[in-house]
Order: structure tokens, then C-alpha cells, then sequence
């Protein structure tokens, strides 16, 4: 079952202030999801999202994606920061304390350019391909959601995309000679995600 909406974070008890008007039907969906998964005794969930975006302001200063809950007392990344941490350990609690196994998968590398549009222009054009971030810049950007996710609980795991995504010279894996590994500056292609997550998932899924 794939359980999935635009703009919401996997996440019970926050909403993005900025996308006041869905406050209320984005809160009853994500409540929604744990409480079918718990009704419906589902043993294995994975939580997936652009999980920085939540708390980081965007690379050009956008604030639009930042969350809060009902404690926050503005609209910042701090506050934010303890929105997430809160809402986080409300839904791992939520969702093991009747058995179900959590997998917290870490984010894809965010790009600061697309990555699909580069390769094609290299090709058309025999210009040289732009290379992706390295990871110093990922793990840098990281760090805050990093930190929450990361952190010990019960029956849950954190997924860390780490070492996949960078060569050996620690640059992003952005697409082979043919196709781009991305479809825009922070969603991988299916291609991608054959190329790039089939080996962590893949081992994550042998343990459902």
C-alpha cells in the first residue's frame, strides 16, 4: 500500500502555515494513514519525504515549506526544527506501539541545478556536464533532519542514502552517459531509483 499527498509531510500534527487553507484536511490525512495502519495491523512502514524542507529554508532564503504544530511560536527554522522533532516522535510512537516496524528513509541529494536538463544540454550541445553537489554540501544541509532521524527507537531504523548516491571522488551520482539519474533537482527518475536505492531497499524488503 503507497499512502502519498502532495505537499504533506508523513508526519502527524504539523501542517505548513503557508498552505493555511489545507490546514485541516492535510492534519485529518496524515492522522488518517496511522490510524489505518494500525487498525489494519500492518507489520512494515516506510516513511519517505524531502525531509529538510520541512525545516530549512529554501536554497534562495523560501520559507513556504516550513512546518509548525500547534507549539510554535513563529515561523522559522528553529521553530520548525522542534515541530518536526515533536511530530516525528508522535508518529513513531503512534505507529510501533502496536508492533509495526518503522524504516526512515534519508533524503535524495538535493541539487542546485536539474540534473536532466543538464545532460540533455551537454549532449546537445558538447558542453561539459555539470557535476552534483559533493557530500560535505549534503550532509551539511542534512544535519538538523539528519539528527532527528537518526536518533535510537524502538523498532524503527533509519536508512542513511549516504553511500549510494556519491562516487569515489564524493560527488553526487547525477545520470550515467545516457540518462539522468533525476527528473528534477531533488526527485530521482525510475531510472534512478533502479540505478541509486534498488541495493538499500532491496536488503530493507528482505527483512519485511
Amino acid at each position: 500500500i503507497i499512502a502519498a499527498r502532495v505537499g504533506t509531510i508523513p508526519l502527524i500534527n504539523v501542517w505548513r502555515p503557508t498552505k493555511a487553507h489545507a490546514k485541516k484536511s492535510r492534519l485529518k490525512w496524515s492522522q488518517g494513514v496511522v490510524d489505518y495502519i494500525k487498525k489494519h495491523k500492518i507489520k512494515n512502514v516506510i516513511l519517505v519525504s524531502r525531509w529538510e524542507a520541512n525545516i530549512e529554508t529554501g536554497l534562495h532564503g523560501e520559507f513556504d515549506t516550513l512546518i509548525v504544530d500547534k507549539k510554535s511560536k513563529a515561523i522559522n527554522s528553529a521553530e520548525s526544527t522542534k515541530a518536526f522533532g515533536r511530530a516525528y516522535d508522535a508518529t513513531i510512537n503512534a505507529l510501533t506501539q502496536n508492533g509495526c516496524k518503522v524504516w526512515v528513509l534519508g533524503q535524495v541529494p538535493l541539487q542546485d541545478h536539474n540534473p536532466a536538463i543538464a545532460l540533455f544540454l551537454s549532449k546537445r550541445y558538447g558542453t561539459q556536464k555539470l557535476k552534483g553537489i559533493n557530500i560535505d554540501q549534503h550532509l551539511s544541509r542534512q544535519k538538523n533532519v539528519i539528527s532527528i532521524l537518526s536518533q535510537s527507537k524502538s523498532n524503527t531504523e533509519f536508512i542513511d542514502l549516504s553511500r549510494n548516491f556519491f562516487d569515489e571522488k564524493q560527488l553526487s551520482k547525477t545520470s550515467d552517459d545516457l540518462l539522468s539519474y533525476y527528473r528534477d533537482d531533488n526527485h530521482i527518475s525510475t531510472y534512478g531509483s533502479q540505478i541509486l536505492l534498488e541495493q538499500d531497499l532491496s536488503i530493507t524488503m528482505k527483512q519485511f
